[in-house]
């Protein structure tokens, strides 16, 4: 069977350390008659070492999304073979930081549970907190990676029903890769309309609003496995344009500013047509 490429799916569990209150809706209404006026909640455990496990989880998620392409509606993303031994490697990294967190938190769970009890005070209840074994397993760091086939095995298969069958898993593959490519452009012209937004009247920018696009296209243009000539044509000319300005003269001159406005005001309309 013909591989290519990955789809990757990245999964991450965790105790937030808070609990929907009645006892705080009871007294909100007790005191200020006001009926329906939210949802409230206990923040169980405030500590550094919890956000800290919710830190590396929201970066690992972040590096997840930056490193991988939309594939399917289950949860999996692409993942380009250029780019699978790096991301492994950085998952990795983050499982392990994730684990060691975990471990730091745990260590400190019976201290939360007392600063709570003063923290908490009327609203502090002993049974909204497990035992360490049961919160230890509500944390979980895994990714999971599978194989994209792009032809179907044909050994038991009448003829007719295997053409019709590989015909069906083409065309599906096809459609997928379209959607990655798709995304490619959006993200693009995403950046881009950034960049257009911020160079309009006197809006102030910080440098990576521009350097980001560029480090966008020499992350996407290795990708040979998805990019075609005409992305990589546009991704060259990304990086033609951006590398090359001159930030601080953006500031000051508007001349200078009005031009690379209009030039990423066409390259908008490239993307858009594309994406």
């Amino acid at each position: 069977m013909e591989i290519v490429g990955l789809m990757v799916a990245l999964n991450i569990s965790m105790w937030m350390g808070r609990k929907k209150s009645k006892e705080a809706e009871d007294i909100v209404l007790t005191h200020f008659s006001a009926k329906n006026a939210g949802n409230f909640y206990k923040k169980l455990v405030d500590d550094p070492s919890l956000k800290e496990i919710q830190r590396i989880a929201g970066a690992a998620r972040l590096a997840h999304i930056n490193m991988t392409q939309p594939w399917d509606d289950q949860g999996y993303r692409y993942l380009s073979p250029v780019k699978a031994l790096d991301y492994i490697a950085e998952m990795n990294t983050y499982s392990d930081e994730y684990y060691n967190a975990v471990n730091v938190f745990l260590n400190k769970y019976n201290s939360c549970i007392d600063e709570a009890k003063t923290r908490l005070g009327a609203l502090f209840n002993v049974k909204d907190y497990p035992s360490i074994e049961h919160i230890k397993n509500k944390f979980s760091f895994s990714f999971h990676t599978q194989s994209i086939p792009t032809q179907i095995n044909n050994d038991l298969l009448d003829d007719a029903i295997a053409a019709s069958l590989q015909e069906k898993l083409s065309k599906e593959i096809d459609s997928r890769f379209n959607k990655v490519k798709k995304s490619i452009w959006h993200n693009a012209y995403e950046k881009l309309s950034l960049i257009r937004e911020r160079l309009s009247s006197d809006n102030i920018f910080k440098n990576s609003t521009i350097e980001n696009i560029v480090e966008y296209a020499n992350d996407i243009i290795p990708l040979t496995d998805i990019v075609d000539d005409t992305l990589a044509d546009f991704l060259d000319e990304l990086k033609s344009v951006y590398s090359t300005v001159d930030i601080d003269r953006l500031r000051t001159d508007n001349e200078y500013r009005k031009k690379y406005a209009a030039t990423t005001s066409r390259l908008m309309y490239e993307a858009s047509q594309n994406g």
